[in-house]
C-alpha cells in the first residue's frame, strides 16, 4: 500500500510502517488526554475537558502504533474503569487502546510531566522550576 497518506498529508509506506505498528506508544492520561485543569490529587475530575486534538491524534497514531494509556492510578481497577468511561463519554473508544496496569516499556512516551533527555542531565533548578503545559 505504498503512497497512503496520513492525516498530516505525509506519504506513508505501509510496508515499512508495519514494522512500527507493534511498537507501543505510551500516552499519559492526566495532562495529555484528560485536561487535568482542576488537578485532583487522588483521581481526576470528570468535568475537565479532553485535551484539544487528543481524539484525532489517537485515531491517527493508532494506525501506526499500539496505543497504550497509562496513569499513576492504572494498577487500580476502578481507576482504569473511570478513565475508560471518561474517554467513552468524550467520544473516544477505549476498546481501541491498551490499558496496562504497570508502566510498560514503550517505543515512545508522551507525558506532560517529563523532560526530554538529550545527553545532558538537567540542573536541580531546571527540575524544580519545571511546569507542565497545563499548570
Amino acid at each position: 500500500m505504498q503512497g497512503d497518506r496520513d492525516n498530516d498529508g505525509e506519504d506513508v509506506d505501509m510496508k515499512k510502517e508495519k514494522i512500527w505498528f507493534e511498537k507501543p506508544l505510551l500516552l499519559d492520561f492526566d495532562g495529555v488526554i484528560h485536561g487535568y485543569k482542576k488537578g485532583e490529587p487522588f483521581g481526576f475530575n470528570m468535568d475537565d475537558p479532553v485535551v484539544p486534538g487528543a481524539a484525532e491524534f489517537i485515531e491517527r497514531a493508532g494506525k501506526h502504533f499500539r496505543m497504550c494509556v497509562y496513569s499513576a492510578r492504572s494498577a487500580i481497577p476502578y481507576s482504569r474503569k473511570m478513565m475508560q468511561h471518561y474517554l467513552e463519554t468524550n467520544g473516544i473508544d477505549p476498546t481501541k487502546l491498551d490499558w496496562p496496569i504497570y508502566k510498560p516499556a514503550a517505543w515512545l512516551t508522551i507525558d506532560d510531566r517529563c523532560l526530554r533527555f538529550e545527553g545532558k542531565f538537567p540542573s536541580v533548578k531546571e527540575m524544580l522550576d519545571f511546569k507542565a503545559w497545563c499548570e
